[in-house]
């Protein structure tokens, strides 16, 4: 079939691939683009989606791609978040997901929880330092939250696919280390997981703007686990806390024994069992809780109060376990933590 040229390339009415594979052609939507990973990492193992692009139009509603709760009120990204700062502090780089050229550039913020600073700190800059490039053809992606003095490009510059930006971190209107990406078509935010723009129906869209390699490593999760942990003091909401410092270590002095965990995408009935055997496989305790509402991030903990003398030295194991549905429609996932009493 005979194509036609744009910007010097050859390109097909159903796809041809332009500027070194990140911008292709489509007959229904012109000129498309294909994405690589915007962070260094493997999903699923070394970083994890959190948040994906709210299709939701209605105030206070939320509603992503797959028609479940993984976003919250008017998110216009995709979030890819890393396990905690001690992650972030060892530096995870930041990639440009297609080839362009930079067009907004932000750096020198600090990293720092949202939640410590306050949003009004931000003075409008909730996107923290970051990075803007222009694909052409209407398109631009957006690189958010990133390390206080890593970005490494500067405005007008040409980039690769896979080019370093910077760091991933965690600054502007951030609780996690995790870098969010914005992808946008004439000024509108696209999903990349689908294609779709916000107000558009869940469950459908033109099809995925990453590369195929990638969409392969992006199945969606309904629910996650992210971390879990002992602590000798109650835990607050702080889920990018290092896991090693905050919160603190048990000893058999301590009075009370806590564990918790960061859970996202909860539904209202969904169980979360926090379960706890003390050296000896004895069972220190066993305890349900109800999701009771949609909760996009669910930060929850349970403890038990030392009525022995001291707490019995050895090893400690937490499994936590969050089960949705029943029967063969039933989803469980899971989480374990351990400590050493000493």
């Amino acid at each position: 079939m005979a194509g036609r040229r744009i910007g010097g390339l050859r390109a097909s009415l159903f796809a041809a691939v332009l500027c070194a594979g990140s911008l292709a052609w489509s007959a229904d939507a012109g000129v498309t683009i294909a994405l690589g990973l915007p962070i260094d990492c493997e999903p699923g193992r070394t970083c994890w989606v959190l948040n994906h692009v709210d299709l939701d139009p209605a105030p206070h509603g939320i509603r992503d791609f797959a028609c479940g709760h993984r976003t919250y009120d008017g998110h216009d990204g995709t979030d890819f978040a890393l396990k905690d700062l001690g992650a972030m502090e060892r530096g995870v780089a930041v990639r440009a997901s297609a080839a362009g050229t930079v067009k907004g550039v932000r750096d020198g913020m600090a990293d720092a929880n949202v939640r410590d600073i306050g949003r009004e700190s931000l003075g409008g800059r909730d996107c923290g330092n970051g990075v803007v490039l222009d694909h052409g053809f209407g398109w631009e992606t957006q690189y958010c939250h990133m390390r206080r003095d890593s970005v490494q490009v500067k405005l007008g510059q040409k980039v690769e696919t896979g080019q370093a930006l910077g760091l991933v971190g965690m600054s502007g209107f951030a609780e996690v280390p995790h870098v969010h990406l914005t992808v946008r078509r004439q000024g509108k935010p696209v999903d990349p997981m689908t294609g779709s723009l916000p107000g558009e129906a869940c469950g459908g869209g033109p099809g995925a703007l990453w590369t195929t390699e990638i969409a392969a490593k992006l199945a969606y999760e309904p629910i996650l686990l992210l971390n879990a942990a002992f602590s000798a003091t109650e835990p607050n909401r702080r889920p990018g806390r290092p896991l090693a410092a905050n919160p603190q270590p048990v000893t058999r002095s301590a009075q009370f024994m806590y564990v918790w965990v960061d859970a996202f995408g909860v539904e209202p009935d969904d169980e979360l069992m926090f379960k706890v055997v003390a050296p000896g496989e004895q069972q220190l305790f066993e305890h349900t809780l109800k999701g009771g509402k949609i909760r996009p991030y669910w930060f929850q903990w349970m403890g038990v109060k030392r009525v022995s003398p001291q707490w019995t030295i050895g090893a400690y194991r937490a499994e936590i376990t969050l089960t949705r549905g029943k029967d063969d429609k039933r989803i469980v996932r899971k989480i374990t933590a351990g400590a050493v009493v000493y």
